[in-house]
């Protein structure tokens, strides 16, 4: 994904179903990490 420009923030998540509350966690963990990415993607733009 590198050679198209994407910065991966993580390996990525897999769940199936209705996730358990390990699966929940790992969830809100990656939206933390997506969600500081952008933030900082976006103080880069507009310095």
């Amino acid at each position: 994904m590198k050679n198209y420009g994407v910065n991966l923030v993580s390996e990525g998540l897999i769940l199936q179903n209705t996730p358990d509350e390990e699966g929940l966690i790992k969830c809100r963990e990656l939206g933390k990490k997506l969600a500081d990415a952008l933030e900082d993607s976006q103080s880069q733009v507009s310095e």
